[in-house]
């Protein structure tokens, strides 16, 4: 096969040869070729930077700090209004239209406050992470409008039937880590809360043995 390929690239059509040989073999493996054009997104408000930094000081308090678990690193502390999961690169501009007619939609709202209530266990019915969960008039209706016209736009986003949870996750537990029953449903009381100012586009980028990288492709003001 590969003599075929040294000889075509002497014709005129051999480039083309070359490159669609490259992308069968490129498909042959898991699919490489095609996760090459897209990419994990979701959409995110960032974290006061105080707020990240009472955030990571929950380690040193009981019961978190005899969890066995992996804390979030400051730089990736955040709340996810809507993930979509891999999304076509081509579809990323229609993406940014989308979202910034949505902002705009809500720009006069006099509530935009997020609040931040308590520091709990969860999912609650499987605990495996430590949870800051709050609630935002604000953010619960921005991610039901993008959900509504990315729908309509026929961009795919995940756990379309999932009511808006607005949490953040702190920390996951090790694996093998069960939570004592007896913690299930601790929640230790925080009073925390910001302004929404701005809304990011972000593309996670997984690490087989680190924490994902976020990226944030692109910011939106909120004001």
């Amino acid at each position: 096969m590969w003599r075929k390929i040294f000889y075509s690239l002497k014709n005129s059509w051999g480039l083309n040869f070359l490159k669609n040989k490259i992308k069968i073999i490129l498909k042959g493996h898991g699919g490489f070729y095609s996760k090459m054009n897209k990419k994990r997104i979701f959409i995110a408000v960032p974290i006061p930077p105080k707020i990240k930094e009472a955030i990571l000081n929950l380690k040193k308090k009981e019961p978190f700090s005899r969890i066995n678990c992996r804390f979030t690193k400051k730089e990736n502390l955040h709340i996810t209004i809507l993930f979509l999961g891999n999304l076509e690169v081509a579809q990323l501009p229609l993406l940014s239209q989308i979202t910034h007619q949505v902002v705009e939609k809500f720009l006069k709202e006099k509530e935009k406050e997020v609040f931040l209530k308590q520091v709990c266990f969860g999912p609650f019915s499987k605990p495996r992470m430590i949870w800051v969960i709050g609630e935002s008039e604000i953010l619960k209706k921005l991610s039901e409008k993008l959900k509504e016209e990315l729908e309509k736009n026929q961009i795919p986003f995940k756990n379309k039937e999932r009511e808006f949870l607005l949490h953040i996750t702190v920390a996951r537990f090790q694996k093998g880590v069960v939570l004592p029953k007896e913690l299930k449903n601790f929640s230790l009381k925080v009073g925390w809360k910001f302004p929404l100012k701005k809304i990011q586009i972000m593309e996670s980028i997984l690490k087989p043995r680190s924490q994902p990288e976020y990226i944030v492709l692109e910011e939106i003001p909120f004001l």
